[in-house]
């Protein structure tokens, strides 16, 4: 019996997750079905992507609240950087990695200089960023981006959106590096 307990205990969300899907399984003939999966996993790979890194931070005991701001610069960013210089996508995507771990650092460094919670921290830097990134973008959708920078959230390759596979690729590379490595592990 306690054995039971500590199982459902150390996995209730997949337990949670399990109980969410058999629910809707009913609700919908589709639900379980290849093309939803799919769909699923593209409408949030983003999400997915950012909880990647959020994972580290959170195995080390702090929480970072202004991830979804942060996301928001880089974005906007890396938009005005396509819409006005065109780099090449690699140049886009080692930009946008550079930005967040800068903007993380900020958020440590006020942490440890400051002496107070990484939450409370992130809580202001949050505010921060958020004008910023409306000040940056004039509060207006930027658009007219090229196939190429396009192509990482709304290609396909085949069949599967190319954003599902590259959210793949990256679970699969933090599970290696968590589980194989010395740093993973000491982590």
């Amino acid at each position: 019996k306690d054995r039971l307990v500590r199982l459902v205990r150390n996995n209730m969300p997949w337990f949670i997750l399990l109980v969410v899907a058999v629910i809707f399984s009913f609700s919908s003939s589709n639900f379980f079905s290849l093309q939803n999966i799919i769909n699923i996993l593209n409408q949030n790979a983003y999400v997915i992507v950012c909880s990647i890194g959020i994972t580290f931070i959170m195995m080390a005991g702090q929480i970072d609240l202004s991830v979804g701001y942060q996301m928001s610069l880089i974005g906007v960013s890396l938009g005005i950087l396509v819409k006005y210089f065109d780099p090449p996508v690699w140049v886009l995507l080692l930009a946008g990695i550079l930005m967040g771990v800068v903007l993380c650092e900020l958020n440590m460094i006020l942490a440890v200089k400051l002496r107070i919670t990484l939450l409370m921290v992130t809580v202001s830097t949050s505010m921060l960023y958020q004008g910023i990134s409306y000040t940056v973008s004039g509060s207006k959708t930027l658009s007219g981006f090229s196939d190429s920078f396009k192509f990482i959230s709304q290609g396909y390759i085949g069949s599967i959106p190319f954003a599902v596979i590259l959210t793949l690729v990256l679970v699969v590379i933090m599970s290696i590096f968590l589980t194989k490595t010395y740093w993973g592990t000491y982590i």
